[in-house]
């Protein structure tokens, strides 16, 4: 391989192998300082023609765009397509009294168009589902269009467009309407499934409870007075019959769907003959109480006896009268006092 190298003062030569010396400022036996040089003293370089046009500058371009012409090609764009922009008037003076001259093109804003206009409903439109009069019973009904106030006791039949929000609760398979009224506002039927538990609060009346079971206890202790729970007071109303008779009769009629419950009974009489007084469910019915009275000459004889309701001396069946009897018609002084107490 050959190589160029720069030794003593002489001209640059090649050889096809070995290190030759090159003389770096001189060149075809012509001195020459390094750097840039005049044209003179250039080394002179031979181009071809295709080079010689390429670096040819391009004669001078004519008909350019320039931003004169631009200017003013964008204002007659300008004029012409925006037919709203404000039209140069002029006026033959400063003053005007009653109908002036005025010069120049103008242009309508919309412009009248005459004739028919069809619209074509096309081919998959139903036009029997639009509105297309202003009878609007076939859709809305023959009710009022609208409801002005809004109030309670809307019939459930009424027709109209008004907007309203209805309570519906799911039972399972299909939703149903929530029951209510105005006075009452809305009823719950709990049903079989009736657990209701109480987070805070107070109940304030409970009108009727049938069964209370499962109670672990009562936090709060209960108030004096008659706010008791449990069967501590009897809810019945004592009624009495006194008075006195000798032969058999009705001491206490017959009440639908109730039993005559005797929880007191006092006895008396002055006769020395004796007499049994017996107390039948029903007329001349099963005895439910029998008394053998007689009075020593002088004296006064008689039983008592006592209990407290809802407890009973004797008692009738339902809807079955008392009957007091007697064995011998001797007077007697009677004070019965009874209740009257459901079938069951």
């Amino acid at each position: 391989m050959s190589r160029l190298t720069a030794g003593s003062l002489g001209t640059v030569s090649a050889s096809p192998s070995g290190t030759q010396d090159v003389n770096l400022i001189q060149v075809g036996g012509t001195s020459f300082s390094l750097g840039q040089q005049l044209a003179a003293s250039s080394i002179p370089v031979v181009l071809t023609a295709a080079q010689i046009t390429t670096l040819t500058p391009p004669a001078a371009i004519t008909g350019f765009a320039t931003s004169a012409k631009q200017d003013t090609l964008l204002t007659e764009l300008q004029l012409k397509a925006d037919l709203t922009e404000t039209q140069p008037v002029s006026l033959t003076s400063t003053t005007i009294t009653g109908s002036v001259a005025v010069t120049g093109t103008f242009w309508q804003a919309t412009q009248p168009v005459s004739g028919t206009i069809t619209a074509n409903a096309g081919t998959n439109l139903n036009t029997s589902a639009l509105l297309l009069t202003t009878d609007f019973t076939t859709v809305f009904g023959t009710g009022a269009i609208s409801i002005t106030t809004q109030a309670d006791n809307i019939a459930n039949t009424q027709d109209t467009a008004a907007v309203s929000s209805f309570l519906y609760a799911f039972n399972g398979t299909t939703w149903d309407r929530m029951l209510g009224n105005s006075t009452d506002g809305l009823l719950v039927n709990l049903g079989g499934n009736n657990d209701v538990t109480i987070i805070s609060g107070t109940i304030t009346t409970v009108t009727t409870v049938t069964t209370v079971s499962a109670v672990t206890a009562i936090t709060n202790a209960l108030p004096a007075g008659t706010n008791l729970i449990g069967n501590v007071g009897h809810g019945k109303t004592p009624k009495v019959k006194t008075g006195s008779a000798s032969a058999t009769f009705t001491i206490v009629a017959a009440v639908a769907s109730k039993k005559i419950k005797v929880y007191s009974l006092s006895l008396m009489t002055s006769s020395t003959t004796a007499v049994t007084v017996t107390f039948k469910d029903g007329a001349a019915g099963t005895a439910i109480g029998t008394y053998i009275l007689r009075a020593i000459t002088g004296t006064n004889f008689g039983i008592t006896e006592n209990l407290s309701i809802p407890s009973s001396l004797f008692e009738t069946t339902a809807a079955t009268l008392l009957e007091m009897s007697f064995s011998a018609a001797v007077t007697v002084v009677y004070n019965l006092r009874y209740y009257d107490d459901d079938a069951t």
